[in-house]
């Protein structure tokens, strides 16, 4: 057994202890807040001793000269609310939830976690096959918010690329060569899934996912989160649905099934449902996080999964809300030229002209226009 191997097992079994502890005793000391615990590791394997690990708006910690952490979180960050980790001098390559170091609290915050660290522009990252296997899976999920009417993502998988390139010290050009490099290597049916589902060809895909959840019961949420993906490109909206509900079933505070979910309960017309989850993953971000949430990209993804949901049902007032939430949010996180921004404003122009505003519509669909434009030929 490799050494990170016995160090996780290490932490996990404390982890176990404490629970036991708590559970005979819930008044016992210890068990009062609750841990996040993990361990630091570079890219390859190696855990790394005595840096500094930060919780953004919580507190930091020291890693160990076995590159473990533990830190408490108080008890407002309760489970599926969005954190953000990061580790000085170095940038955080997993976990990565819309941005690097992002991630959320899970149901039982005393699991360990894993977090990747690489230095910017180091040619290890891009050699490495587990990281680049995880870009290619993140890119994937960029096309299950990008589906349906009301599902349809702040960021394009193209710009998604461009801005992991750009966090991890490389041209979008080299990602994507490192990434064919990789492909041309795979052999397991899930990673040729991830490769046909990458290349738009998602009846292979389909097939291919089929096989790999049958062959290894191993990371089944993102097996699940990428087989609803190919469903609704498919259009097979219902299979989808049970695909999630089998991943929440698994993980029910993980922010990416639910919010993929609701975009599946969207297609299918269920409108109250849809809309009763991201009322719910809002609530989340502005009850428990208040500090990240102006800092957080799923939650303007959030917004304006909602914002389209209510123009939909013709919540014109809410739904202006929502959009005009999420371009002040989309502007702080990302600047005022960027593809989302872009987006957002089709919205708000969409939302003008269902009302009957055409100059205001018509200024608005021009400013996104130039944005496109603009981007286009970067």
């Amino acid at each position: 057994m490799d050494t990170l191997n016995i160090l996780l097992r290490r932490t996990l079994y404390r982890s176990l202890i404490c629970a036991i502890v708590c559970h005979a005793s819930p008044n016992f000391a210890y068990c009062q807040k609750p841990q996040l615990r993990g361990i630091v590791v570079t890219v390859g394997g190696k855990p790394l001793s005595h840096v500094e690990v930060r919780i953004v708006g919580v507190t930091t910690s020291l890693t160990t000269d076995s590159g473990e952490f533990q830190i408490t979180l108080p008890e407002k960050l309760g489970p599926g609310t969005p954190i953000l980790i990061q580790v000085k001098n170095w940038v955080v390559i997993n976990p990565y939830d819309g941005g690097s170091g992002r991630t959320y609290v899970h149901r039982d915050s005393s699991e360990p976690i894993r977090v990747v660290v690489g230095h910017k522009g180091d040619s290890a990252v891009l050699a490495d096959s587990t990281v680049i296997q995880d870009i290619v899976q993140q890119a994937v999920r960029e096309l299950s918010v990008r589906t349906g009417n009301i599902d349809r993502g702040l960021v394009s998988e193209t710009a998604f690329l461009n801005q992991r390139a750009e966090e991890l010290g490389f041209t979008v050009d080299q990602l994507k060569k490192a990434i064919s490099s990789w492909a041309e290597r795979v052999e397991g049916p899930y990673q040729r899934a991830l490769v046909a589902v990458y290349g738009h060809r998602y009846l292979e895909a389909d097939k291919l996912l089929g096989e790999s959840i049958s062959a290894s019961q191993t990371d089944l949420v993102n097996k699940f989160v990428v087989h609803a993906t190919v469903e609704r490109k498919l259009g097979n909206y219902r299979q989808a649905e049970s695909l999630l509900e089998k991943a929440q079933t698994l993980d029910p505070v993980n922010r990416v099934v639910r919010l993929r979910l609701a975009g599946v309960l969207a297609d299918q017309a269920k409108y109250s449902e849809a809309r009763a989850l991201y009322l719910s993953l809002l609530e989340t971000d502005q009850s428990h996080s208040p500090s990240l949430n102006s800092d957080s990209l799923e939650a303007a993804q959030v917004l304006n999964n909602l914002g389209q949901l209510e123009f939909y049902v013709g919540d014109f007032k809410s739904a202006r809300e929502r959009f005009e939430q999420t371009l002040s949010l989309t502007k702080n996180l990302l600047g005022p030229e960027h593809a989302a921004v872009a987006a957002v404003l089709g919205n708000i122009a969409e939302l003008d002209r269902e009302e009957g505003k055409f100059p205001e519509a018509e200024q608005l669909y021009r400013e996104a226009l130039r944005l496109a434009e603009i981007l286009l030929w970067e």
